[in-house]
C-alpha cells in the first residue's frame, strides 16, 4: 500500500512543479529599419543595463507594393522614426511553456514612390495590434526554442495621399521563431509575414475614385533577439 501512495505523490509533486504558473510583465519597444533602433538595442531591456523596456529590431526582408502601372519603389531604411510600435507584454510560465500576451501601439509608414507619382509619399497608419505568441522550449541546459503567434491590426488613423485610416486594410500577421537558450543566454530569430494588403482596394477617394484598386502588398519582417545578462549574473 505504502508504495503506490509514494509513486502518487511522486507524480503529483511532478505535474504540480511543471504546471507551476509565474506571471510577469514588461514594457516594449519595436523599430523596423531604424538605425537608431539597431544601435540602442543591445544596451537596453533584458539584454542590456535594466530588465526595463528593451528596444526590439525588426527588419523588411520583403516590402513591395504592386500597382495596376507597375511596381513601386519603397524606402529601406527608416532614419525618422516611422515604424515602430510600443506596449505592455505578459508573460505566463509554465513548466517549458511561455504565453505572452503584448498590447501595442504601433505606428507603421510605407515611404514610396507609386508610378503614377513624381515624389515619394509617406504612407502612414496607426493602429492598435493586439499580439498572443506561445513558446515551447525543448531540452535542459541546452534548450531549441520554437515560437508561433500571430497579432491582429486595428487602425484608427491614417496618412498618405488621403488622411483617413479607411485607406489601409486591417489583417492579421503571422509569427514564426526559433532559436537557442544556454543557462541565462538567448538568441532567437522570428519570422513575422502580413495576410493581408496594405491598402483597401475598395477606397473611395472625395472625387469618387478608388486610388488603390488593383494594388497589392507583399511584407515579411524577421526580428533577432540576443538576451544576455549584461549587467552581472545573478
Amino acid at each position: 500500500m505504502k508504495r503506490p501512495i509514494l509513486i502518487l505523490s511522486i507524480v503529483f509533486l511532478s505535474v504540480s512543479n511543471c504546471f507551476a504558473q509565474i506571471w510577469h510583465m514588461t514594457s516594449v519597444i519595436s523599430t523596423t529599419n531604424s538605425p537608431l533602433g539597431t544601435v540602442a538595442a543591445p544596451f537596453s531591456g533584458y539584454s542590456g543595463l535594466a530588465n526595463f523596456m528593451p528596444i526590439i529590431p525588426k527588419f523588411n526582408v520583403s516590402q513591395k507594393i504592386y500597382t495596376p502601372d507597375g511596381q513601386a519603389d519603397v524606402k529601406f531604411w527608416d532614419w525618422g522614426l516611422r515604424n515602430f510600435s510600443a506596449g505592455f507584454r505578459f508573460y505566463l510560465t509554465a513548466c517549458r511553456f511561455t504565453l505572452s500576451t503584448t498590447l501595442n501601439y504601433e505606428k507603421q509608414g510605407w515611404k514610396a514612390l507609386l508610378p503614377r507619382n513624381s515624389t515619394f509619399i509617406n504612407f502612414k497608419r496607426q493602429s492598435f495590434s493586439p499580439e498572443v505568441c506561445m513558446s515551447l522550449y525543448l531540452g535542459s541546459y541546452i534548450s531549441c526554442l520554437l515560437e508561433i503567434g500571430a497579432r491582429r491590426n486595428y487602425t484608427f488613423a491614417g496618412d498618405g495621399e488621403y488622411r483617413d485610416r479607411k485607406c489601409y486594410n486591417d489583417g492579421v500577421t503571422g509569427i514564426y521563431g526559433i532559436g537557442i537558450s544556454f543557462v541565462f543566454i538567448n538568441f532567437s530569430i522570428r519570422y513575422e509575414h502580413d495576410y493581408f494588403d496594405y491598402f483597401n482596394q475598395d477606397f473611395t477617394a472625395p472625387n469618387g475614385t478608388k486610388p488603390y484598386q488593383g494594388f497589392t502588398t507583399k511584407h515579411g519582417m524577421l526580428t533577432f533577439n540576443f538576451e544576455y545578462p549584461l549587467g552581472g549574473w545573478n
